[in-house]
């Protein structure tokens, strides 16, 4: 059995984020948690968090937590585009914080991992310099859980393994930890992570992966409503320390 923490937000760190204006630009994984945040704020006694889908560089004359789709899932170039333009309509001047996530399906078995994290860090770096005072995040890749039997064997049949494209998102999180550091929010790692301190991982050709613990998803991808709201958890915890 794959046992999990519990969602927890601290009042005192809701109301560091509460003092932010925030964008976080997303696709379906990100609206998983951005239900998990409307969870957690449902039990909370302090004000609510004011969360707005735009990209309206006028909505951000107060504090806020903004979020909006970028790109086209499938097409992480896209998504990093989509990003980068949108900062430069205003919101990049106006904002305290931004990031953007990729998502589950931005990775196949057969993606190039290092052309995609260098049009990344292209694209980011590219920000850094144009808004110096906008603190520019960094959000690992969503992965997968590990499917069971039969689906396995079918895969593995077609010469396309189950753990390929997770493979792939293991690569380029390690990559984007190595070059952000601390400005990373760890998405992939809480996905896999178990109360107990460990992870669930498994091994190919001598190298551990992590994958998806199971219990935080209903269909191998996205989050389901536990999962929503631990990663929500985190990601409030995570954003409240940023100064």
């Amino acid at each position: 059995m794959h046992v999990v923490s519990q969602p927890t937000i601290q009042e005192q760190e809701l109301k560091e984020v509460r003092l932010k204006k925030i964008f976080f630009g997303h696709q379906s994984v990100g609206g998983n948690i951005l239900e998990g945040i409307h969870s957690l704020l449902a039990g909370t006694t302090q004000p609510a968090l004011r969360i707005v889908e735009t990209a309206d560089p006028s909505s951000f004359t107060e504090p806020l937590f903004a979020h909006a789709k970028i790109g086209t899932n499938g097409d992480p170039q896209s998504k990093c585009d989509a990003f980068l333009r949108l900062m430069e309509t205003g919101v990049g001047e106006r904002t305290d914080i931004a990031f953007m996530k990729f998502c589950y399906v931005d990775f196949s078995y057969a993606s190039d991992v290092n052309m995609i994290f260098d049009h990344y860090v292209m694209s980011m770096e590219s920000l850094k310099k144009k808004y110096p005072k906008m603190k520019l995040l960094h959000c690992t890749v969503p992965l997968r859980s590990v499917p069971a039997g039969s689906a396995v064997m079918v895969k593995k049949l077609l010469r396309r393994r189950w753990d390929d494209a997770n493979i792939e998102r293991n690569k380029f999180n390690r990559l984007l930890a190595a070059k952000y550091g601390n400005a990373v929010f760890d998405l992939a790692k809480l996905e896999a992570a178990l109360v107990d301190g460990k992870e669930v991982s498994y091994t190919d050709k001598g190298i551990t992966y992590i994958a998806l613990n199971p219990c935080y998803t209903n269909d191998g991808g996205h989050l389901n409503t536990l999962g929503s709201s631990v990663i929500a958890g985190e990601l409030l915890k995570f954003l409240s320390t940023i100064e």
